[in-house]
């Protein structure tokens, strides 16, 4: 009869189970109308901040999220292997006053139990965030704000002079400008 340490090991073994291993890191990439500029969206920029943070063998899940949803975009890679030159999801327009479902974007499927590290523009709610010690953050600053415009006017004034007014929800502001 084995001890029962040895009956143990031998448990996890056949389960699949290692003591000792390193969880699976989902990384989660926001898609969100607001980083279309940010570096995150190049996989090249991804695998080298992977490639300096974690261990070369890390097994990863490379994940992009948008509003409330989410896509896998790696569904099995390390920071050893090549990553494609360009990840393959236009995330879906938002619809207007819509924003990033941060909790949704977090959750994981039931049974699964995997780091996360979440990378984004941070914005979103700050009471949205969940408290959970298995979330690694990385907030990265637009370089220069990212504006969308939403409404444009073109008209005639009475003068003859063409007339410019644009309005951009997410900065604002109103600029009207006239040409001649």
């Amino acid at each position: 009869m084995l001890p029962t340490a040895g009956c143990v090991a031998l448990a996890l073994a056949l389960a699949g189970i290692t003591l000792g291993a390193r969880p699976r890191v989902v990384i989660l990439l926001d898609f969100s109308g607001s980083t279309r500029q940010s570096p995150w969206r190049d996989p090249g920029w991804v695998h080298g901040l992977a490639q300096r943070r974690l261990e070369p063998g890390q097994r990863l899940t490379v994940v992009a999220f948008a509003g409330d949803q989410k896509r896998v975009l790696l569904p099995d890679i390390t920071p050893a292997d090549n990553w494609p030159a360009l990840f393959d999801w236009d995330a879906p327009p938002a619809p207007p006053g819509a924003g990033t479902d941060i909790a949704a974007a977090l959750a994981l499927p039931p049974g699964e139990h995997a780091a996360r590290w979440v990378i984004t523009d941070g914005l979103f709610p700050a009471s949205a965030i969940p408290v959970d010690e298995r979330i690694a953050w990385t907030i990265v600053a637009p370089a220069a704000p990212d504006a969308a415009v939403r409404d444009i006017l073109l008209r005639a004034a009475p003068e003859g002079r063409w007339r410019f007014s644009c309005c951009s929800a997410s900065l604002g502001s109103r600029i009207v400008r006239r040409h001649a």
